[in-house]
C-alpha cells in the first residue's frame, strides 16, 4: 500500500523533492539492479539474441502469450525496410490477435511468415546519413558528423582495426575508444596506437565488444586455452583499467549464451586466435602459447611498425550496421602515427 498522504506531506516539506523520493523508495517492496547496469530503472524484456532461421521464430510464435511481445521479437528479427515496421500481421481485420495456427496468409501464424529469417541479409543499414561524411581533417583525425536523421536512428558507434599482413588483412578487432558527442552528432577517432595484449606485451589480443555497460566496456577475445577453443572475457573500465574475468565459451549455435566464466589459473596456456578479413573469416593462430601466472593481468602495448586499416561501424536501432569508408594508418619505427584517406 502506498501512503499517498505521507508523500504529499513530504513534498511540502522539501522543495527539492528529496523527501518525496525517499517516501516513494520506502513504498517499493522489491527491486533489483544487475551488475552491468547499476543505475538503470524500468522493465527488462527478454528476447532471442539470435534468430538463425524461421523454425525458431515459428516456435516462439506458437508459445507467445502476447502479440506485443511477439511484435518486438519480429521487429528485431526483421529489422528495417522501406515501409518501416508494422505489427499488422499479428491482428485480423477486427483488430483481434491471431492466436491460433489458422495459416491465414496475412498472419504471422502462417508457417511461411517468418521465411524472411532464412533469406541472406548482410544487415547493412540504410538509415545512417551524414551532415559531414567520414574524413581526415587538417589535424589528422578521422571523424564524421551525423545529420538529424542519422542521429535519430544511430544507437551505437564503434570502430574496427585491421593489420596488413602480406596481401591480406588480419582483424585486430573492435574498439570503443572514440570521442562521441551524441548531442551534436560529432564522432572522432581516439586511436593512439595502443592495444590490449597478454602480459608479455607481445601477444596482441583480437577484441570484440560483447556489450557496453555503465562505467566499462565488456570485450571477448578468441583464444585457445590449454588447447581448447574459448574466449577471454575482458572488462575495460572508462579509466582504461583492464580486468580479465576469465574464460567464457560465448554464444552457441542456438543463440544461447554461456553463463559460466572459468577463472584463469597458474600454468594455463593461452594462445590468441585471429581472423583474416576474407570471405570465410579464416581463423589463424601463430603465437607460442603464453603461460599464465597467478598475479598476471592484461596490459596495453604499442602496436608494432606497419600498416593498419581503420573503419567506423555504426549500428542503427534495428540492429543493422553501416560501415564508413576507411583510412590507412601507418605506424613507423618511432611509433609516429599518420592517417591517410583511402576508400
Amino acid at each position: 500500500m502506498v501512503d499517498v498522504g505521507g508523500i504529499i506531506s513530504a513534498c511540502s516539506d522539501y522543495a527539492d523533492g528529496s523527501a518525496a523520493l525517499e517516501a516513494l523508495d520506502n513504498c517499493i517492496s522489491y527491486k533489483i539492479n544487475g551488475l552491468d547496469h547499476r543505475n538503470t530503472s524500468g522493465l527488462s524484456i527478454f528476447y532471442p539474441l539470435e534468430t538463425p532461421d524461421s523454425f525458431e521464430l515459428n516456435v516462439l510464435s506458437g508459445i507467445s502469450i502476447s502479440p506485443y511481445y511477439l511484435s518486438i521479437v519480429d521487429m528485431i528479427a526483421k529489422g528495417y525496410n522501406e515501409e518501416g515496421y508494422t505489427n499488422s500481421a499479428l491482428f485480423n481485420e477486427e483488430g483481434d490477435w491471431y492466436n491460433d495456427m489458422d495459416n491465414n496468409e496475412n498472419s504471422c501464424n502462417d508457417e511461411t511468415y517468418f521465411d524472411y529469417a532464412d533469406e541472406e541479409n548482410d544487415k547493412r543499414s540504410e538509415l545512417i546519413t551524414y551532415e559531414v561524411a567520414p574524413n581526415v581533417d587538417e589535424e589528422g583525425s578521422f571523424n564524421f558528423t551525423l545529420d538529424e536523421n542519422g542521429l535519430t536512428y544511430a544507437s551505437d558507434i564503434g570502430a574496427y582495426v585491421y593489420l596488413f599482413v602480406d596481401d591480406v588483412m588480419l582483424i585486430l578487432g573492435e574498439t570503443r575508444d572514440i570521442y562521441a558527442d551524441w548531442e551534436n552528432g560529432y564522432f572522432c577517432d581516439l586511436f593512439d596506437g595502443c592495444w590490449i595484449s597478454l602480459p608479455n606485451s607481445e601477444d596482441l589480443l583480437s577484441l570484440y565488444v560483447a556489450k557496453k555497460c555503465d562505467g566499462y566496456t565488456l570485450y571477448t577475445s578468441p583464444v585457445f586455452l590449454n588447447g581448447q577453443r574459448t574466449n577471454l572475457r575482458i572488462r575495460q573500465y572508462d579509466d582504461y583499467t583492464i580486468e580479465v574475468e576469465g574464460a567464457w565459451d560465448g554464444i552457441d549455435e542456438n543463440g544461447f549464451s554461456s553463463r559460466r566464466i572459468k577463472k584463469l589459473k597458474e600454468g594455463d596456456k593461452i594462445e590468441p586466435i585471429y581472423y583474416l578479413s576474407d570471405e570465410d573469416l579464416t581463423e589463424i593462430s601463430f603465437e607460442e602459447p603464453y603461460e599464465w601466472h597467478e598475479n598476471d593481468n592484461l596490459v596495453y602495448t604499442y602496436l608494432p611498425e606497419g600498416y593498419y586499416f581503420y573503419i567506423f561501424a555504426i549500428e542503427d536501432v534495428y540492429g543493422d550496421m553501416a560501415y564508413s569508408n576507411g583510412v590507412i594508418i601507418t605506424i613507423d619505427e618511432d611509433g609516429e602515427i599518420r592517417m591517410i584517406e583511402d576508400y
